[in-house]
């Protein structure tokens, strides 16, 4: 599903790319990496009290802004962000000198593991989760999903139920930040599906002007012990790639 490559593709109206980063491939000390970065990036990864974090986002924002670099006919730091009023990045058209238009991405890091999504299209949002054994998903799901979620969760055989509460979670994830309000869009308002045997789709909402069939959803498999997930209006074909050291050559 993921493969890998040389050299680094062009974009095209309705492809998707989804890049996955994993941060233990890079090492720390390459000096490309904090090149990438802005100075204010640099210097919230030297505030990070655990090396672990530090790698993580100074590798994924590397990664980031390479491929930001590359599809944007820039040099990755010169791409200027701005935020939306739910704190949501897009790439600054004031400030940023390309000409490419209707350009969107989004990025998701968990325990190592990131999901960087690039694309020619409305709106987009990505989420990876590393499974964690302390959750208690049952308690979880009760206090935070809809409650058709819950049912389904609840309907499946205990061993499958983790997996399902994370594959949910992501798509949940996903559709909010697709939507650009991340957590001020109550997660009880939607229902997306969990089952493993159906495929992954909006099923509900109490949203006004909101037509569930607007939306794609898209499973990812980032990895064993994670799941993932790509949001976004209307349909698209993906292509998996992994980000590798190699590709940071010829980046400055």
């Amino acid at each position: 599903m993921w493969k890998t490559t040389q050299s680094l593709p062009e974009l095209a109206p309705g492809l998707i790319h989804v890049w996955r980063v994993s941060t233990a491939d890079f090492q720390a000390q390459n000096p490309v990496l904090p090149q990438l970065l802005t100075e204010p990036e640099r210097q919230r990864v030297a505030r990070f009290h655990f090396e672990h974090h530090r790698r993580a986002y100074l590798v994924t924002h590397a990664a980031m802004r390479r491929l930001l670099g590359h599809y944007l006919g820039l040099a990755g730091n010169e791409v200027v962000f701005g935020f939306n009023g739910c704190g949501k990045p897009h790439v600054d058209l004031q400030q940023t000198p390309t000409d490419v238009g209707g350009f969107q991405f989004n990025i998701s890091e968990s325990k190592g593991t990131a999901l960087l999504a690039f694309g020619l299209c409305a709106e987009m949002g990505v989420d990876v989760e590393a499974w964690r054994p302390e959750l208690e998903i049952e308690r979880l799901a009760n206090r935070f999903f809809a409650p058709g979620e819950t049912r389904q969760l609840m309907s499946l055989p205990a061993a499958w139920r983790r997996s399902a509460f994370f594959c949910g979670w992501t798509r949940k994830e996903a559709y909010m930040k697709a939507r650009g309000l991340g957590f001020s869009l109550p997660l009880a308002s939607f229902e997306v599906s969990l089952h493993p045997d159906e495929p992954p789709a909006l099923l509900s909402t109490t949203e006004a002007g909101v037509t569930v069939s607007d939306w794609r959803m898209f499973s990812l498999e980032p990895g064993a012990g994670f799941a993932g997930a790509l949001t976004l209006p209307g349909p698209a074909r993906l292509e998996l790639l992994d980000f590798t050291p190699e590709l940071l050559k010829r980046s400055i």
